[in-house]
């Protein structure tokens, strides 16, 4: 496997791990979101890194470069906002799991994508 191959692997799979961190913070960090829009917040920095970690590989994978300040904006608006419901919570998390098993899959077709969870039950 070529250097870029295995970048675009790794990239792809850190980013479907920080998918399972978030659902997991979401089944069981109440608040989670709330504690996540506060400036240095408490109780939301593994959901924070989960979220950052996704917009670096989105960005890295979409781009092949560094992920600019406009761009960590626009991947973040992507991402779960307070207010969503459980419906558009698993809409946006399923369509960055299912890009993100695309790069992967691209590269090791052998590969499984982790299937969604249901985090609001």
């Amino acid at each position: 496997m070529s250097s870029a191959a295995s970048q675009v692997l790794g990239k792809a799979s850190a980013g479907l791990e920080a998918i399972n961190t978030i659902e997991n913070e979401l089944a069981t960090n109440k608040g989670v979101l709330v504690k996540a829009a506060i400036p240095g917040g408490l109780g939301a920095r593994k959901y924070r890194a989960a979220v950052a970690s996704i917009n670096d590989a989105l960005g890295g994978l979409r781009t092949g470069a560094s992920v600019s300040p406009q761009q960590q904006k626009y991947y973040s608006d992507m991402m779960i906002k307070i207010g969503d419901s459980p419906e558009e919570v698993q809409y946006k998390l399923n369509a960055i799991r299912k890009e993100l098993s695309f790069y992967r899959e691209t590269i090791d077709p052998n590969s499984s994508s982790a299937q969604s969870q249901d985090v609001l039950s």
